[in-house]
């Protein structure tokens, strides 16, 4: 062998994990949910059950999917507005 051939050591070896481009990393933040429980909007909103029930369920979309009920995640942003 000759004294010029590259050794496969950790620091010289290219690793195959890189990390993803500013374009993946956008796409990524952008995908949520289209319903969430009722539980999870507790959560995402900070507000208990019973509140959600009294002054917020009458203000956003709730669908029945089987015995589920479930929020449109849009509706929650609406809130806002």
């Amino acid at each position: 062998m000759s004294s010029e051939t590259q050794v496969n050591t950790p620091n010289t070896r290219t690793s195959r994990r890189t990390k993803p481009s500013g374009a993946r990393r956008a796409r990524r933040r952008e995908l949520r949910p289209k319903f969430i429980s009722i539980l999870e909007a507790c959560d995402y909103l900070s507000v208990s059950r019973a509140f959600f029930y009294d002054k917020i369920a009458p203000k956003v979309r709730i669908v029945k999917i089987g015995r589920r009920s479930l929020v449109d995640f849009d509706s929650l942003g609406e809130l806002g507005e």
